[in-house]
């Protein structure tokens, strides 16, 4: 016998199955736009994070804000941002000053502590501010013991506090096996003893030693950045640049964004012997260019493609970039900075200072017959 009332139950049977599948869809929906967040979120932390560790400052400083603004509720984000724009390129003291906020607002959350002593080791001006740097990282480590990033910065903060850069070759090897990839902890060490072995007594073992770790960071990690270009750095610095240059050359190509970079492998090849430079005047020029074309607008980086324009003998190029800088720039540190560059030049030109060698000076040159 028929149901008298099919005509009815069907259509609540259908009602229902489409009411369930629009919650199942609805469920999966959420748990799918969350997935896709927290990607979008990991990505955006991994960039600042690359940024701040190839020390692509100005370009962390350029995009941190909008990264901020999209996801707010993230202190970790937030965290790497402040760290770059507390560099000299960057807000300064402004960044120390949100990063304390951090700790107010969110008291119980590590990245909190973690953004305060990152940014406040950048202007450290007394042995006091040191003191308040390493409870602020000691804080943050005690909250995330086994974390590699939470390991890194208690290193840091060992180290550019000074007086307790010795106890940074200990502390990395106390915790290196604890992080997944030890190269940033193992430069750390490197960094260490370079500085001991030459700021503070001058060592030739313990040099020798921070060549050896940073060349054992590379193997542990042939992507990081700072492997490279450090040890290129102080071969450059230190009247060695033609075997830094390849160092640094190195690192450029792993992170082409790092303006930093760029400038120190061009201020080897401008320290280089004469004789050795014609070989990479054009590798150089076309880096130069490069690093121009991709810079935009970032005032920071022009002012160095500006200075290594002038370098190169380009002056026109050099006071071109200069102008710019000073139309838009004129009142901000950068437009200062070149500003001072520019009278300093002129004062050299001139022999202002009255420091010309005699065999500098036009007026000794032989009379022209």
């Amino acid at each position: 016998m028929e149901n008298p009332h099919g005509w009815r139950s069907r259509p609540i049977l259908r009602l229902t199955f489409l009411v369930a599948l629009a919650l199942a869809v609805g469920f999966g929906s959420a748990r799918i736009w969350k997935a896709v967040h927290a990607a979008q979120l990991q990505t955006a932390i991994d960039r600042l994070r690359t940024m701040y560790f190839t020390e692509d400052y100005e370009g962390a400083k350029t995009q941190g804000p909008r990264l901020v603004r999209r996801f707010p509720a993230s202190t970790q984000l937030r965290a790497w941002y402040l760290l770059s724009a507390a560099w000299p390129s960057g807000m300064g003291q402004e960044a120390v000053k949100l990063a304390r906020q951090m700790t107010r607002d969110h008291p119980d959350d590590p990245w909190s502590w973690f953004a305060l002593a990152g940014t406040q080791v950048s202007h450290l001006t007394s042995d006091q501010e040191g003191d308040e740097v390493l409870a602020a990282s000691a804080k943050a480590l005690s909250m995330m013991p086994r974390h590699p990033d939470f390991l890194w910065l208690r290193a840091w903060t060992l180290f550019l506090t000074v007086k307790h850069v010795g106890e940074v070759p200990a502390f990395v090897d106390a915790h290196l096996a604890m992080v997944p990839n030890p190269a940033e902890l193992l430069v750390l060490k490197a960094r260490a003893l370079e500085f001991l072995g030459t700021e503070i007594r001058h060592d030739e073992a313990q040099i020798a030693a921070a060549y050896e770790i940073m060349e054992e960071a590379r193997r542990a990690d042939p992507e990081n950045f700072h492997a490279r270009y450090l040890p290129g750095l102080f071969l450059s610095r230190r009247g060695e640049p033609e075997k830094g240059l390849p160092l640094l050359k190195n690192a450029v190509a792993l992170a082409p964004d790092s303006v930093v970079g760029h400038r120190e492998y061009w201020r080897a090849f401008n320290t280089l012997e004469p004789s050795l430079q014609p070989v990479e005047r054009a590798a150089v020029l076309a880096d130069v260019q490069s690093v121009e074309a991709e810079s935009g607008e970032r005032p920071w980086a022009l002012s160095q493609i500006a200075e290594q324009y002038g370098s190169l003998g380009l002056r026109d190029r050099q006071v071109a970039l200069e102008d710019k800088l000073l139309r838009e720039h004129r009142d901000d540190p950068i437009g200062r900075i070149v500003l001072s560059n520019r009278i300093t030049r002129l004062a050299d030109a001139i022999d202002l200072w009255g420091v010309r060698q005699p065999s500098q000076d036009p007026s000794h040159a032989m009379p022209i017959e």
